[in-house]
């Protein structure tokens, strides 16, 4: 019988308003139509999946998503939903961050101007909520969130701290996936928010605090019969 494997990583020690878990399937345990892994997609949670390998699609209300190798997805189950992972001819492996509906509206309640729009149509009441309008999102995984994704079903900590990592690593994915990027115009779509935050226009918001945290180089001077020579400090990326 095809089977999909599933590693429970860590969740909410006191309210279960967050879980992480892995998943796999070699490309032989596919079968010839799919393996199925709604499982991992419960209604009224958002789900946040790092899909490293392997094809996939989910439908369900609201709900229509082609998942493909090395991209990240954003999906919000109103209900049951169809989840299959397609036999593509390759293995499959990604790793899904569940967050609670309920709990993530009185975490994100009071900071709403800043969210991502797919979180203002999810976390917004019924008369604000755009109905019939697919819920999720995809798009290409960036080289960190592939560290990310390992880092996650693999903690660098022991397992005494993983409680505490994990907690961290939860909020970090809630400020990093939740929220618009800095300067990114309310309209802006997760898709090419999270690739402008991953790219070169990011850059000069992230060096800009580490040239005010470090004090300036000395200027060594060199002297010659000509009189001093001053080297110029060279930043190497």
């Amino acid at each position: 019988m095809p089977r999909l494997e599933q590693d429970f990583l860590h969740a909410d020690p006191v309210g279960g308003s967050w879980s992480l878990a892995w998943y796999g399937a070699r490309m032989a345990d596919c079968g010839s139509h799919g393996l199925s892994w709604s499982h991992a997609l419960a209604p009224e949670k958002i789900h946040l999946i790092f899909n490293l390998g392997g094809q996939a699609v989910v439908i369900g209300q609201s709900t229509r998503l082609g998942i493909a190798p090395s991209t990240v997805a954003l999906c919000y189950p109103k209900g049951d939903t169809i989840a299959t992972r397609l036999p593509d001819g390759s293995n499959h492996e990604f790793v899904v961050v569940s967050l609670d509906y309920k709990w993530l509206v009185r975490q994100l309640g009071a900071h709403g101007q800043g969210l991502h729009p797919f979180l203002s149509v999810v976390l917004g009441d019924d008369s604000t909520r755009a109905k019939g309008r697919p819920v999720g999102q995809v798009r290409s995984m960036t080289l960190s969130e592939k560290d990310m994704a390992r880092q996650l079903s693999d903690p660098p900590v022991d397992e005494l701290a993983q409680s505490i990592w994990y907690a961290a690593k939860v909020s970090e994915i809630i400020a990093l996936y939740m929220f618009r990027p800095r300067g990114a115009s309310p309209g802006e779509p997760f898709s090419t928010g999270r690739k402008r935050v991953a790219g070169g226009t990011a850059r000069p918001e992230i060096t800009r605090p580490t040239r005010r945290l470090r004090p300036p180089l000395p200027q060594p001077r060199l002297f010659l019969r000509n009189g001093p020579h001053h080297f110029s400090a060279v930043a190497c990326c």
